[in-house]
């Protein structure tokens, strides 16, 4: 495990160059990604048939790539600096980018990526006590489509406890040295949110917010603990984001920022992982993300011998959904997944998943699907 959770965090921590110093050569850049494909079969049963996936049985696939372009040097008073560009070929021609400084105080990274909170929550990829498909995150919703009018947005409580106020967008980040165990990190994301409820085009993330009717100013500070006693690899970790409502929200007198709680615990033993998060989301403006208001839960059990790697997860959630309805949206999702490791950057995967979701208009849609799939990694 503990390889694992110094991976996830690999990308956290940045410095400050301060001198005119260089380096006698220049940033050179190595290529990195992956790429992965998945097919699912399913029975279902819904309320509805016109519910969009209600059908007896319906078969599902999918597709993601991400190329990573990665490169640093390191100047002459020791200060290392390097830049990360992401091509990703699901949804958006262009992911995170952003360049990084990084000595003795730290690390400091400029540009599109998300916050702090978001990146030091430990598997905030999905993947640390996960074998088969992840279902802490929108994947689910692939292989068992939602009811029609359930709230499913990405990074936010309805499909994940690892939230963020944003997707990329321009922002300034700092992550301390790991001491003792414990790192802390922070970031500003002047740009953070639309009006919406979701995150903003790729064409259009570095355009100007209009702070009366966007949510603005994005804050997020987040801290984790990482360390081994006596064989026992222990992971725990803590976050909080915040962005200002708008000014002129449309709903008057509904403007309370937008706030996000966001907590992880993990322990390993010898092949062995348990985990737990929970996350909350915090906000009473109607022109932004107040359907997705409410909390969700995590929790999943791992081992890996050799090649082999089996894995058990649940996942629950229940947010506001409707302002107009009482009642909230619900998820309850279980997954038991196995990998084999073919070769060094070759994966097979099946898995097993049940998923339950429950509209509060009254429709509903469960089911279980059988899912088989393959990731490269380079």
């Amino acid at each position: 495990m503990k390889k694992y959770l110094y991976a996830t965090t690999a990308i956290v921590g940045v410095g400050l160059a301060a001198t005119s110093a260089q380096a006698e050569e220049g940033i050179k850049i190595g290529l990195s990604g992956f790429m992965n494909t998945y097919y699912g079969i399913s029975s279902r049963d819904g309320s509805d048939d016109s519910v969009a996936g209600a059908a007896d049985q319906d078969q599902s696939h999918f597709q993601d790539a991400t190329i990573n372009f990665i490169g640093s040097t390191t100047l002459d008073n020791g200060i290392e600096v390097g830049v990360r560009f992401e091509l990703e070929s699901f949804g958006h021609p262009g992911d995170e980018q952003f360049m990084w400084f990084k000595g003795s105080f730290g690390e400091i990274n400029l540009g599109g990526t998300n916050s702090a909170g978001y990146r030091m929550a430990f598997a905030s990829s999905g993947h640390l006590y996960t074998a088969g498909i992840p279902i802490n995150t929108g994947w689910v919703n692939t292989f068992i489509p939602s009811p029609t009018g359930q709230t499913t947005n990405f990074r936010k409580p309805s499909l994940s406890t690892f939230l963020d106020t944003h997707n990329d967008h321009n922002t300034v980040s700092y992550f301390s040295p790991r001491i003792s165990g414990f790192q802390f990190g922070a970031s500003w994301t002047p740009e953070a949110g639309t009006n919406a409820g979701v995150e903003s085009t790729a064409a259009g993330q570095f355009g100007p917010v209009n702070e009366q009717t966007q949510y603005n100013n994005a804050l997020s500070v987040g801290a984790n603990f990482v360390q081994s006693f006596s064989g026992f690899d222990v992971a725990l970790n803590a976050g909080y984001n915040m962005a200002n409502a708008p000014d002129n929200p449309v709903t008057p007198g509904n403007d309370d920022d937008l706030q996000q709680y966001m907590a992880g615990a993990q322990v390993g033993y010898m092949g062995f992982v348990v985990g737990a998060n929970y996350a909350n989301q915090d906000s009473e403006d109607s022109s932004g993300y107040e359907a997705d208001d409410g909390d969700a839960w995590s929790v999943g059990a791992g081992y890996t011998t050799g090649p082999w790697s089996l894995a058990v997860n649940a996942f629950f959630s229940e947010v506001e959904g409707s302002t107009a309805n009482n009642a909230e949206d619900k998820q309850t999702s279980v997954r038991g997944g196995i990998d084999y490791a073919l070769g060094p950057g070759v994966t097979v995967s099946g898995s097993l998943l049940y998923t339950e979701w429950e509209e509060e208009g009254g429709t509903d849609l469960d089911a279980v699907a059988g899912i088989l799939g393959t990731t490269v990694t380079f």
